[in-house]
C-alpha cells in the first residue's frame, strides 16, 4: 500500500508542477482578478503575485 501511496503522491505533485508551469499567465491573471490590495497598483500586484507564484512553484518542486 505504501508503494501505491508514494506513486500517487508523486503523480499528483508532478501534475501540479506541470499545470502551474504550463499555465503561469492564466493562474497569475486569475489570482490578480480575485485579489485587491488598495495600496498597490495593478502592475505592483502582478509583480507581487509573480513572485509568490515563483516561490510556490519552487516549494512544490521541493516537496518531491
Amino acid at each position: 500500500m505504501k508503494k501505491l501511496t508514494d506513486f500517487l503522491k508523486g503523480f499528483a505533485i508532478d501534475y501540479v508542477i506541470k499545470y502551474l508551469t504550463d499555465n503561469k499567465d492564466e493562474v497569475v491573471k486569475k489570482l490578480n482578478k480575485e485579489l485587491d490590495i488598495p495600496i498597490l497598483s495593478e502592475s505592483q500586484e502582478k509583480k507581487l503575485l509573480d513572485a509568490i507564484y515563483d516561490t510556490t512553484l519552487t516549494v512544490v518542486k521541493g516537496i518531491k
